[in-house]
């Protein structure tokens, strides 16, 4: 693989094959993931300037600074109106990445088999919800999810005839980075920082 054509080949037969994940490292054939097994693609393997390119094409300026002085940088992409969780570091000092294809549409939490306290959690007027987990565990999934639900189930409040007040949902998210797309969400760049 060496041209433009190449990555956006691999990109596109992953979204076709309904990919979970695709892990590219210099030296292997891409795998990707399909239904939970890990599949080797049929190409060449992949060589570094195949990698420097994609991450040049997928990442900033200040990304890829920032992935030469940690080794590690964890990103959002788009590609073909679809979004990527992208993981990218170095191994064994050339670039790899991982990419996470993110749902197209929003689960409800039914859907993903939520616990019912989600459910009463949406009829509360305060407090603070923290979803913590392992990776890959539903954490983003939960949460886009709930929020889903919340502005649909309460973008208004009726107090009489004619008569709504706007529900005050202050949302943030300090996800590196935030793959959640959903109307009164804050995201705080994690990556974005200075270093001297």
């Amino acid at each position: 693989m060496d041209d433009d054509a190449d990555w956006q080949e691999l990109i596109s037969r992953a979204i076709e094959s309904e990919a979970s994940d695709i892990h590219l490292t210099v030296g292997q054939r891409p795998h990707m993931r399909c239904d939970g097994i890990l599949q080797i693609v049929d190409s060449r393997p992949l060589t570094e300037a195949f990698m420097s390119g994609l991450c040049s094409v997928m990442m900033s300026d200040i990304q890829r600074e920032w992935l030469a002085r940690v080794c590690d940088i964890d990103f959002s992409w788009t590609y073909a109106g679809r979004r990527f969780r992208v993981n990218a570091y170095r191994q064994q000092g050339y670039p790899a990445l991982t990419l996470r294809l993110l749902p197209e549409r929003i689960p409800s939490l039914a859907g993903i088999g939520a616990p019912q306290a989600w459910q009463k959690m949406k009829e509360l007027d305060q407090g603070l919800i923290l979803v913590c987990g392992r990776t890959g565990s539903g954490k983003t999934t939960t949460l886009a999810a709930f929020i889903e639900e919340l502005n649909q189930e309460k973008a208004y409040h009726h107090l009489g005839r004619n008569q709504h007040q706007r529900y005050d949902t202050n949302v943030r998210s300090a996800s590196k980075p935030c793959n959640i797309r959903a109307s009164g969400l804050f995201s705080l760049g994690c990556n974005l920082c200075k270093w001297s």
